[in-house]
């Protein structure tokens, strides 16, 4: 070995441990209606994200709100591609979800996120969102960086409602049968608040076939990190879980470096896996008390 080289691989190391350092948002508890918390994201990704408080049918809600300086290329689990100028992520009480949703979860949709989006300061489709009963406070921000790329993973975790083993757990809704009833009242459901939901920036140009790949990184992350965290089907004793029936993710692309592959075998599926594996460990530690396997 050439002289030097164990001083030279363990400033490598350390610089690597500092680029995937875990970004601990530590938002205060008392935020009330109309104040706000900004959440820090690296540069690399030209986005400005804040927390803000609002009130809601009598109950205090919060919202995550990443914006970005032009229209940006997204895929959503719920809108599929598009382009908008803004992320969000709401956060409610199970008790303004059941008042707001009755029988049909896409209430929630047309009067709670719209809402929201207004407060924030927003057109609501200007935004791609996400909805939880989680505390956004819980929000974990985990920042993985190599040669000029970066990408940051924002995530909120609760997973003691209605955590699911994939291919085991029954889906009672069946959408071209039935009126929309996609969310029951959660009373009936197990205590606790439970969604997965994943917000992953880059400052990479991502194409389209490596934005779709990186949802199969990101869920494989994912379920990685329950694993990790043992967290136990819902619904059948005994089975580990996958994830929760209500997950989604919004991946949005940069305007840098072109990225075309986002598999576990290519850089950038190394470096989103890992920044969505920490921040949903983080996040379920924060929301459902979740603790790693000794």
């Amino acid at each position: 070995m050439a002289p030097g080289m164990p001083a030279v691989r363990a400033i490598q190391a350390a610089q690597a441990l500092a680029a995937a350092a875990l970004a601990l948002v530590l938002l205060p508890g008392s935020l009330r209606a109309g104040e706000k918390a900004p959440v820090s994201l690296p540069p690399e990704v030209s986005a400005e994200a804040e927390v803000l408080a609002h009130p809601m049918m009598g109950e205090e809600t919060r919202t995550l709100v990443v914006r970005f300086p032009e229209p940006r290329r997204l895929l959503s689990t719920r809108l599929g591609f598009a382009e908008r100028t803004a992320v969000m992520n709401h956060g409610a009480p199970i008790s303004v979800w059941n008042r707001v949703c009755g029988r049909d979860g896409r209430g929630y949709e047309r009067t709670a996120v719209a809402d929201a989006a207004r407060r924030s300061g927003l057109a609501p489709e200007s935004a791609a969102y996400l909805s939880t009963a989680a505390d956004i406070r819980n929000l974990a921000v985990t920042t993985e960086s190599f040669e000029g790329v970066a990408v940051v993973a924002l995530v909120t975790a609760g997973a003691r409602t209605n955590a699911q083993r994939a291919g085991v757990d029954r889906g009672d809704f069946v959408e071209w049968k039935t009126a929309p009833r996609e969310a029951r009242p959660l009373q009936s459901r197990r205590s606790g608040a439970g969604t997965v939901n994943v917000i992953l920036l880059t400052n990479a140009r991502l194409k389209d076939e490596a934005m779709a790949r990186v949802l199969i990184t990101a869920t494989e992350a994912k379920v990685a990190a329950f694993e990790d965290m043992n967290v136990p089907s819902s619904y059948t004793p005994g089975e580990q879980a996958t994830g929760t029936g209500t997950d989604e993710i919004v991946v949005v692309s940069g305007t840098g470096p072109v990225v075309t592959c986002a598999g576990g075998h290519c850089r950038f599926g190394e470096m989103a896996a890992r920044a969505v594996k920490r921040a949903v460990e983080e996040g379920l530690r924060k929301q459902s008390g979740f603790e790693r396997r000794p």
